[in-house]
């Protein structure tokens, strides 16, 4: 029997919920001069690393049953790109058409053509793309085009192949800093994430733990314990990254996800109250900077901004906002999109 994973999408929800925090976090920081949430929200960068080991986990454990050859790896190449891009095109569109009427609300890099176009193809470049947080998506492409390569081949070898690929990107961890963004995506650390998700759909079907709550429980204080051990030691750095990054995220991640697979396998639904959030949470990823932007921007004309007062109102008050303006961005524009997709999927 197939299992439904409703505790993935609520770990998807808390990783939404995680960088939005974070987002928040630095929001209040640029815009108030006190500050009501704790530097704790700095974990909220670990909600990518959730993402990406989910990410790599469905990979494997849709693709499973399906055999190999060029047509699976061709129709599952459409859905990935479906779900991607026409989304991020919108919300994009978007953020750029409130470029043209208030100019210097994003990069100067918004008049160059070529930027334009590599950030809406998603392409590797030096900059970040003109929706910023597009850069994990760069990651996302570049995981499902190297998958799609490998669903050319036997099923009894993904494991090797997968094995192979992650001594690649250790190795290239050790070189000298890459020359090009195209290399330093090719061999960016963070590809280790999305291959641990990988592996554990390959392993989760054949083990199942006896506490799954348990595992989840550990994976959540093993990743908030990872982070407070790297603030301990690195306070002037809060967040660590490339290979020190996997290496402070991974593990907690990687447990989390496999406690929520191991959940569903046990039938137990713990994080139910997740699961609405987690079905928008790419609406909601792609669109919480833009609102933070737009209602944030006139925090810092706020008369009474030297007390507590502005934060206690604006800072619950913004991350509502932000959440049901993108819960409605999934019912309204990206649940029809995908609705559209998948029709054209089986029609091909």
């Amino acid at each position: 029997m197939k299992t439904v994973l409703h505790n993935i999408q609520g770990l998807r929800g808390i990783a939404v919920l995680l960088v939005v925090a974070l987002h928040l976090y630095g929001a209040e920081n640029k815009y108030s001069p006190d500050q009501l949430l704790p530097d704790l929200f700095v974990l909220g960068n670990a909600g990518v690393d959730i993402f990406f080991v989910i990410s790599g986990f469905i990979m494997v454990t849709t693709t499973q049953a399906s055999g190999t050859g060029p047509s699976l790896a061709a129709r599952f190449l459409f859905l990935r790109g479906s779900r991607i891009y026409p989304l991020y095109w919108i919300v994009t569109l978007g953020l750029l058409a409130i470029a043209q009427l208030f100019p210097g609300i994003t990069t100067p890099l918004s008049a160059d053509p070529v930027f334009l176009l590599k950030s809406f193809l998603l392409y590797p470049q030096d900059n970040l793309p003109l929706l910023m947080v597009g850069w994990t998506l760069i990651h996302e492409i570049y995981f499902y085009l190297v998958f799609t390569l490998l669903l050319l081949l036997p099923a009894i070898l993904r494991p090797t192949l997968l094995l192979l690929w992650a001594v690649f990107v250790l190795y290239s961890a050790r070189l000298a800093e890459p020359a090009t963004a195209e290399a330093n995506l090719v061999g960016h650390p963070l590809t280790l994430e999305f291959i641990a998700g990988c592996f554990l759909g390959l392993l989760a079907p054949r083990c199942r733990p006896t506490y799954p709550r348990l595992l989840f429980t550990c994976g959540c204080v093993l990743l908030a314990g990872s982070w407070w051990y790297w603030q301990l030691h690195h306070p002037v750095d809060p967040l660590p990254l490339g290979m020190d990054r996997v290496l402070c995220f991974l593990p907690g991640a990687w447990l989390m996800t496999w406690g929520c697979v191991a959940m569903d396998q046990h039938g137990q639904r713990p994080l139910r109250w997740l699961e609405g959030t987690g079905d928008a949470s790419y609406s909601i990823y792609l669109t919480h900077v833009l609102f933070l932007a737009a209602i944030l921007k006139g925090w810092q004309f706020l008369p009474w901004r030297d007390t507590l007062l502005d934060n206690l109102l604006l800072v619950p008050a913004v991350a509502a906002v932000t959440l049901a303006g993108g819960t409605w961005c999934y019912r309204l524009v990206e649940k029809p999109l995908l609705r559209s997709m998948r029709r054209l999927a089986k029609a091909g």
